[in-house]
């Protein structure tokens, strides 16, 4: 069995979730080296809003998007996403829950992509745009 050249039990599930799901990518060993995922849930945690989320549409501004109350900075995941960077680039900046779900019907396609991503708090809905 072949095993990734990282640690941690992060490292095992990236690994297989990369040689199973027969993506393909240009990066080679490099791959798997996975940035940290943000997860605070506590007073500290930082709420962000429909004005800043619309202020980051690009990759020189970050690539964010809110999927289920959360906010994701996808920029490091936009060339390793299945079908390319437009989707995430067209849908940037916004909530997109409704259009992750109909397009990821598995309950488990967030948790399984998350050590691509950073959280970087959770989406306050109730902010005027």
């Amino acid at each position: 069995m072949l095993t990734p050249p990282i640690l941690g039990p992060q490292s095992y599930f990236a690994f297989n979730f990369l040689k199973h799901e027969s993506l393909h990518y240009s990066t080679g060993v490099n791959l798997l080296v996975l940035p940290a995922t943000a997860k605070t849930y506590g007073p500290e945690e930082r709420l962000i809003g429909a004005k800043e989320l619309m202020r980051h549409r690009s990759t020189k501004d970050g690539v964010w998007v809110a999927i289920d109350g959360e906010v994701w900075d996808v920029t490091q995941f936009l060339e390793r996403h299945a079908v390319g960077p437009k989707p995430l680039l067209t849908h940037s900046g916004s909530d997109i829950s409704s259009v992750f779900h109909k397009l990821h019907p598995r309950p488990d396609t967030l948790e399984r992509v998350e050590p691509f991503l950073t959280r970087v708090g959770r989406f306050d809905s109730e902010e005027l745009a």
